[in-house]
């Protein structure tokens, strides 16, 4: 819903058609230790492993893989990224308010509760990874 993540955002891009427009949208399975990043525009999604702290307040995602355009496979970049790392300030069913790296913030709002990594029976299966 709101960032002050640069990075993120594609502010650090210098071409503009590069930049992220649109939503990005994070989904995080914490049973399965997996995380998802969709980019809107360009159209991207990236794969991550999640790892929790054992205080619960901090995630951990290590970029796996890369999907362009619902067609190009590309290994996850290792470039680090301010959100590879939340710490989560609060938590509730609809809502996760997270710092990151460079004291970035995040705040994220729940609005597919039924989504699950990797289901391709979603109407945004083109955006994800197989």
């Amino acid at each position: 819903m709101f960032t002050t993540s640069r990075q993120l955002l594609g502010m650090d891009k210098k071409l503009s058609i590069t930049r992220q427009s649109g939503p990005v949208y994070f989904a995080h399975d914490v049973e399965e230790g997996r995380s998802e990043v969709q980019f809107t525009w360009p159209v991207k999604v990236d794969r991550a492993a999640l790892e929790i702290a054992p205080d619960g307040r901090n995630l951990e995602l290590t970029f796996e893989a890369t999907k362009i355009f619902g067609l190009f496979g590309l290994p996850g970049s290792k470039k680090t990224r301010e959100y590879s790392r939340l710490e989560v300030t609060y938590v509730d069913l609809d809502m996760m308010l997270c710092r990151g790296d460079n004291g970035t913030i995040y705040v994220m709002v729940q609005t597919n509760s039924a989504y699950r990594i990797g289901d391709m029976s979603s109407a945004s299966a083109s955006r994800q990874l197989s």
